[in-house]
């Protein structure tokens, strides 16, 4: 789900990057019915899939990160995951879905109590200073 996100961002930003008109069309006495207060509807259309697309863009740029923050096991990347899992709770359904599980798995007490000592030994299980 992580690795979606980069890709639909870079997507559409390249697509609008490289293929749309930024420019404005202006405002004739004739009455215009394509402009919108100076703004061509196609130019809002396409700066609306530019910001789409770099708020996918970082979107999954913070997945990879925090991705590599767990497997690492940093305790930033708790913290994180929490963040990035409240806000997933809202890309129904399978957002919603995975957000919960997120959660469900990173939010009791208990998992932040064990996380802390998996990044403090390194996150090694078998260690005497962790299981001790």
């Amino acid at each position: 789900m992580g690795s979606v996100g980069p890709m639909v961002g870079v997507g559409l930003l390249k697509r609008n990057l490289f293929t749309s008109n930024q420019r404005p069309t202006n405002l004739t006495a004739s009455g215009d019915s394509t402009a919108f207060f100076g703004w061509g509807l196609d130019s809002l259309l396409s700066r609306t899939l530019f910001s789409a697309g770099i708020v996918l863009a970082l979107f999954g740029v913070l997945h990879l990160v925090l991705a590599w923050g767990l497997f690492e096991r940093e305790p930033w990347a708790r913290f994180l995951g929490l963040a990035l899992g409240f806000l997933a709770l809202l890309r129904f359904p399978l957002g919603t879905a995975l957000g919960i599980y997120t959660l469900w798995v990173l939010l009791p007490e208990s998992s932040g109590s064990e996380y802390e000592r998996l990044a403090q030994g390194g996150g090694q299980l078998g260690s005497a200073s962790v299981s001790s």
